[in-house]
């Protein structure tokens, strides 16, 4: 795997700008050249280039895996164009909490979100996603794609991530899970950190520590 430490126009919370798979990276405008291929050669992926719901928060805004994203009700025919051009399932959701880049952990084994979601948001989540969709949070909180993160391999979790779960993550997306931070001590990892079953780029501030456990977990050596 490839690892590196890098941000967005000075920002180096990478996931609340940019959401990857396995196949796609999607940024924001405004990135220079030179850095969209370096996170694109890390994590070994096509790039495409589209605000979200008319906003840079891409990461926020767009749950995604390899099979499918989902966005927002007012993401426009533009952005999901510029999406459904890589190959991918995109659906819009409407639901009123609609950052679901904060609310989804996904991987291409399974999704996380949290019960405010309801049965019939679940089953398009579950559909566009192509993964069962299963009710959790961390540390007790909603926003588990905020304080998680996950790739084929592993999830690095909050700190304050409880036992039990850690078994449901674990069960639902099939990957062992690891506690850790980036960003110099931040437990939102999601908001720091992209991540795929090639590499991870990782907000410039994260230290050496960290980026060892980041390594650790994402390449599925935990124990």
């Amino acid at each position: 795997m490839h690892f590196m430490r890098t941000h967005l126009n000075g920002n180096p919370y990478l996931g609340m700008f940019a959401s990857c798979s396995d196949r796609l990276i999607v940024l924001p405008p405004g990135i220079p050249e030179s850095r969209k291929r370096a996170i694109a050669n890390t994590l070994e992926v096509d790039t495409v280039t589209t605000t979200v719901a008319e906003t840079e928060l891409v990461g926020m805004f767009m749950a995604m895996n390899s099979n499918g994203a989902v966005l927002p009700q007012d993401a426009t025919d533009n952005e999901i164009e510029a999406l459904e051009s890589a190959d991918i399932r995109v659906s819009r959701l409407d639901s009123r909490f609609n950052a679901f880049g904060n609310l989804i952990l996904a991987n291409d084994e399974g999704a996380v979100v949290d019960s405010m979601y309801t049965d019939h948001e679940e089953e398009l989540i579950s559909r566009v996603l192509d993964v069962d969709v299963v009710e959790g949070c961390v540390n007790g909180l909603a926003i588990v794609g905020s304080l998680a993160c996950a790739n084929s391999l592993g999830v690095l979790a909050s700190p304050k991530v409880e036992e039990e779960e850690v078994k449901l993550i674990k069960d639902t997306l099939k990957v062992e899970v690891g506690r850790g931070t980036a960003n110099f001590g931040v437990e939102y990892v999601g908001t720091c950190i992209l991540a795929n079953s090639n590499g991870v780029a990782a907000g410039q501030p994260t230290t050496g520590i960290e980026m060892g456990k980041i390594e650790q977990v994402f390449e599925g050596d935990i124990w």
